[in-house]
């Protein structure tokens, strides 16, 4: 057997938050871009070492406006998911302060594009606003049934079939193992077993009243048979 041996990273450069699918023999992932456009850049791998980008989740300003976006806002932490031929992105926009959106008072809303195609081009953005959560994901349970994920902990929320609208309340199926700043919430189910996966130990943001504490970021996982909303 050859011995193949790779560098980490194995994108340097601007490429955070990655999230990545596989599609029979193919990679896809999608990075956050911020303020930058266009934005959620998009690319694809055979073998999850080298990459190419393909393509971009949103290309029009009239899908999302970025202009007078402050630094590190916009597009955070996108997701990418395959169902049934189509492929979603979600994310979250970061907007730069609370705004009154549908009378909401809103800093950060949730948002989904889909195409048939992994480069795009992508639906316009569809605004989900459920709150204040981040960190969106896609699951589809076995009956064919979507939802949202978002943080803090694992939070569903139950969408319609386009994924356009949430369509009933939210469930807290897991609120971590109770260390700072549960986020990046995912769901999958396996061998009858639904199991949610959650990062935590993040660094905090600090303030006058609380000094910087220093990451120590871990992933944890929980499983169950059942989830009950």
């Amino acid at each position: 057997m050859t011995k193949k041996t790779y560098a980490n990273p194995v994108l340097t450069g601007f490429h955070p938050d990655p999230s990545i699918i596989r599609v029979d023999e193919d990679y896809y992932m999608v990075n956050s871009t911020f303020q930058y456009f266009p934005a959620i850049v998009i690319s694809h791998s055979k073998d999850l070492v080298n990459w190419k980008i393909i393509g971009h989740g949103i290309t029009e300003n009239d899908g999302l406006d970025l202009s007078g976006i402050k630094d590190s806002h916009g597009i955070w932490a996108p997701d990418i998911s395959y169902h049934d031929g189509m492929f979603y992105i979600f994310a979250t926009h970061r907007l730069n302060g609370p705004t009154v959106i549908n009378g909401k008072k809103l800093i950060r809303r949730q948002i989904m594009m889909k195409s048939n195609r992994p480069e795009g081009p992508y639906s316009k953005p569809v605004f989900i606003d459920e709150g204040s959560g981040i960190d969106p994901s896609h699951f589809v349970d076995d009956d064919g049934r979507h939802y949202m994920l978002l943080s803090p902990g694992c939070t569903l929320f139950p969408l319609n079939d386009e994924c356009t609208e949430i369509i009933g309340e939210p469930a807290l199926i897991w609120e971590g193992t109770g260390r700072r700043a549960p986020e990046g919430p995912h769901l999958l189910r396996t061998n009858g077993y639904y199991y949610a996966i959650l990062a935590e130990g993040a660094q905090a943001t600090p303030t006058p009243s609380r000094p910087p504490v220093p990451s120590n970021c871990t992933v944890h996982m929980s499983r169950v048979r059942i989830i009950r909303f």
